[in-house]
């Protein structure tokens, strides 16, 4: 399932946002609202969400400085603006970033928000994220994990069933929980509990 986090320092707005999408119906779970830049960041880190919907001005962080962060981290995530910044130079400047959709608060509407999401979500799905688990991804995978390419193998201790994972690079905690995350949607009645990366 693909997650989002909402940083959006007024209230109304915020809740307007996260009551008027229909999240389950589209396949997303909203993780964690916000109304500070500094806790965005904190909640970004600690869930990776795939989508960021949030504001321009906050206190804490600015969205702007929020996404710079993300991007350091993450190419990947679909980043949606909520602003009331109409300032050409600010808007430009974000755009650079690879953002999905810019939303003014003062014209954005209940279907507006939903489209932004749904564009996002095509995003999602189009590009090779593994943590969104799309099919074309999840096929990736499966052909390196088991059909033997020599790269990944898996092992089994005492009725659980493991993964050693030889990369050429180190694999991040996300990574290494996205193929566990793989393994366990893969084989029927076991259990995978870690992915153990040697050399990292």
């Amino acid at each position: 399932m693909i997650t989002a986090l909402i940083a959006e320092d007024e209230l109304l707005v915020r809740i307007g946002i996260s009551s008027c999408v229909s999240w389950a119906e589209m396949d997303i779970h909203l993780i964690g609202e916000t109304g500070n830049g500094l806790e965005a960041w904190k909640l970004y880190q600690e869930y990776k969400p795939d989508i960021v919907i949030t504001d321009i001005r906050m206190p804490g962080l600015s969205g702007v400085e929020l996404i710079k962060k993300i991007r350091a981290v993450n190419q990947d995530c679909a980043l949606i603006i909520v602003t009331n910044v109409d300032d050409d130079e600010t808007l430009k400047e974000i755009q650079q970033y690879g953002v999905s959709s810019i939303l003014l608060k003062a014209e954005m509407n209940k279907s507006d928000i939903s489209a932004a999401l749904q564009k996002a979500c095509e995003r999602l799905r189009e590009t090779d994220n593994p943590f969104t688990h799309n099919t074309r991804t999840d096929d990736k995978w499966h052909g390196i994990l088991f059909e033997n390419s020599g790269a990944m193998l898996p092992f089994s201790v005492k009725g659980m069933i493991g993964l050693r994972v030889f990369p050429e690079e180190k694999l991040s905690h996300q990574m290494q929980q996205s193929l566990s995350n793989l393994v366990l949607s893969r084989i029927n009645g076991r259990e995978a509990y870690d992915v153990v990366s040697k050399g990292s």
